[in-house]
């Protein structure tokens, strides 16, 4: 009797363990697009790979026009752009490391301060004029936003769903193998402190 309770949980461990493989594939792809209940959207569609596609695309988008308006006001005071950043961060490098009071000892003072002003204007004036720019010409010339809307259309859920379900008989014997150890080591457990 007890032999066959043994049987029963490895039995009861593979199945659980290929339940559990059909539901990453039922969470992953089965629902395509957005269900409704009562004008409601029904929880978890579509599928998680549907909803992590949107959600990329939507970040390329927001990411995309963000800098196209960040380098555009890069010269902005109470803008916290990132082109503005960025100039800040390559101003304070070029004080705290190539300022000519930090090298030049035998050059008067005043000289050293006129050259410091002209470089950093000159400096300041060059990192403007490429974010605001440039940047922006490069963006235009070489239409990214063309290629984000390729890889929206190349970035098939389908084709990995494809993919996924080319390879899930291995899934499936992979995950009832990991079943059947787990319902054997269960089994003798259960066999000996039965």
């Amino acid at each position: 009797m007890n032999f066959i309770f043994g049987l029963i949980i490895v039995l009861i461990n593979i199945s659980l363990a290929l339940f559990i493989a059909f539901s990453v594939y039922l969470i992953l792809f089965i629902p395509k697009e957005k269900k409704y209940l009562f004008g409601k959207q029904v929880p978890f569609t579509p599928g998680y790979a549907y909803r992590l596609k949107e959600k990329l695309m939507k970040f390329l988008e927001e990411k995309y026009s963000g800098y196209l308006y960040d380098f555009k006001n890069v010269d902005d005071i109470k803008s916290d752009s990132i082109a503005r950043k960025w100039k800040k961060a390559i101003l304070d490098f070029y004080e705290s490391k190539f300022s000519f009071n930090n090298y030049f000892k035998f050059i008067p003072k005043f000289f050293k301060e006129e050259a410091d002003k002209i470089i950093h204007s000159f400096l300041s004036e060059f990192i403007s004029q490429l974010f605001k720019d440039f940047i922006p010409y490069l963006i235009e010339k070489y239409k990214v936003h063309k290629y984000l809307d390729i890889v929206d259309m190349k970035a098939d859920v389908t084709v990995l769903s494809g993919y996924f379900y080319k390879y899930y008989k291995y899934v499936l014997m992979f995950s009832s193998l990991i079943g059947l150890l787990v319902g054997v080591f269960n089994a003798i457990l259960f066999l000996i402190f039965a």
